[in-house]
């Protein structure tokens, strides 16, 4: 089991649109704003069987690089392929790339990258026209969700993506951006 605790009940509630790249303001309205930001805390259950952390060294890239390829290689077998060597992205400074590790066997049940625009624009940023509202606003673009297929793997997905939502929060993000072509687009 997963939870996770709040301790404000006047935590910023996220939102997101339903067309295009999906969008989430991690800000509350300016009216409602707290003195302090919630302490959110993850907490999971002694049967989940996995934890969710950030890569801190060039194994764990590689444990996340083959979560990565495996889930793109079923849609994809050559772009999967390709996806076994780590990409620019996944080693800038603005970046986090997060693995879902079995604590059974330390192999990597998903992986994400996160992805701020603090020092650089990201991808989205310099490949599309955003509209204004987005301009100049602290982001982040969440790529490369690979989650392994079998028991388990909708709990490890949901783990990933709250622990990309405490991430994002915790360093004032205020605009979540994904852009996936389909069958990806299902897995955000």
């Amino acid at each position: 089991r997963m939870r996770v605790k709040v301790d404000d009940e006047n935590a910023p509630v996220a939102h997101s649109q339903s067309s295009g790249p999906i969008v989430v303001n991690l800000s509350p309205p300016e009216s409602s704003i707290p003195a302090a930001r919630p302490v959110m805390r993850p907490q999971f259950g002694s049967r989940s069987g996995f934890r969710v952390r950030a890569v801190r060294s060039d194994a764990d890239l590689t444990l996340a690089l083959r979560a990565r390829a495996g889930a793109y290689g079923r849609h994809w077998p050559e772009f999967g392929t390709g996806l076994m060597g780590a990409e620019a992205a996944d080693t800038t400074p603005d970046s986090l790339v997060l693995i879902a590790e079995s604590e059974h066997s330390g192999m990597a049940e998903g992986t994400v990258r996160i992805q701020t625009n603090f020092y650089a624009p990201v991808d989205i940023e310099r490949e599309l026209e955003l509209p204004e509202r987005f301009r100049g606003m602290p982001m982040a673009q969440i790529s490369r969700l690979g989650v392994r297929v079998g028991a388990g793997a909708a709990a490890i997905r949901l783990a990933l993506h709250k622990s990309i939502f405490l991430h994002c929060l915790a360093r004032q993000v205020r605009w979540m951006l994904v852009a996936a072509s389909p069958p990806m687009d299902r897995q955000y």
